[in-house]
């Protein structure tokens, strides 16, 4: 069956329709093939879209499988829609190639009827948790301890633990993570060391420093704040904590405690 304009809609071994831009040909009695132009099928609504003018690329259609393409300038990938399934393959636009199959990574969001990419997302950043410190954690002096979040104000697909206080990354993509620690001040100077930690190595380039000396307080302050940031490829199942030393000479703090409305000590990861 054919519409008028610029879409035309086939039906495919009567199970469903798949629609193809009029610039396509139709190979086969019964569509075995189609040449798609950057175009994505919701099957429930049973429409594609052109996103962008790119070269075609090639897309199997059989009565069990739907077949869309996503694309940008240089790069597309070929994903089966029949039961909300996921990229099968990356295609090269400038060399008209595959150039790997992929692992699955797109899934359906029924609420906003649209397919979400677990790497890409929208080409946008991904917020995936916001953590923070509720109770008033002692630092000893004898090394290195993990902070020890317990409130998860944000954890988006469950990747933080509050027992370990470790977040552990779901793909193999960039982070961005940053912390914060709120000190104790005291009449004499100290110095505290803090690391973003991965995997529990203490090796370049696993360990993320920072550092820094806290003022000698004045009337009217007791603390000192220490912000810091990084941007990190993890690997999936690569995970993360933050961790603080001291050489005062005697147990400190790192405040959660909070009188007042704000956070004190926390830990925030956006997945780019």
């Amino acid at each position: 069956e054919t519409d008028t304009g610029l879409w035309k809609r086939y039906r495919t071994a009567l199970t469903s329709w798949v629609i193809v831009t009029s610039i396509a040909q139709i190979m086969g009695y019964d569509y075995t093939a189609a040449l798609l132009k950057n175009v994505a099928l919701d099957p429930e609504t049973k429409a594609l879209k052109i996103k962008s003018q790119v070269t075609s690329i090639v897309g199997e259609i059989d009565h069990n499988d739907l077949v869309g393409v996503t694309a940008n300038q240089h790069h597309a990938q070929v994903h089966t829609l029949n039961s909300h399934s996921v990229p099968t393959a990356n295609v090269n636009l400038n060399s008209k190639k595959i150039i790997n199959l992929l692992t699955p990574t797109l899934n359906y969001d029924a609420a906003t009827k649209k397919y979400v990419d677990d790497n890409v997302n929208g080409n946008g950043a991904k917020a995936l948790c916001f953590v923070r410190l509720t109770h008033n954690q002692s630092i000893p002096v004898d090394g290195y301890h993990v902070i020890e979040y317990d409130a998860e104000d944000v954890d988006i697909g469950g990747n933080f633990n509050t027992v370990t206080h470790r977040f552990t990354a779901p793909v193999s993509t960039y982070y961005q993570m940053a912390a914060q620690l709120w000190l104790d001040g005291q009449l004499t100077e100290k110095l505290w060391k803090f690391k973003i930690v991965v995997n529990n190595t203490y090796t370049n380039p696993n360990t993320m420093a920072g550092m820094g000396h806290a003022p000698l307080t004045s009337p009217g302050t007791d603390d000192s704040i220490r912000v810091w940031w990084t941007v990190k490829y993890l690997n999936v199942g690569d995970f993360v904590d933050t961790r603080v030393d001291q050489s005062s000479g005697s147990v400190q703090t790192v405040h959660g405690v909070e009188s007042y409305p704000g956070h004190k000590t926390w830990m925030s990861i956006i997945q780019l």
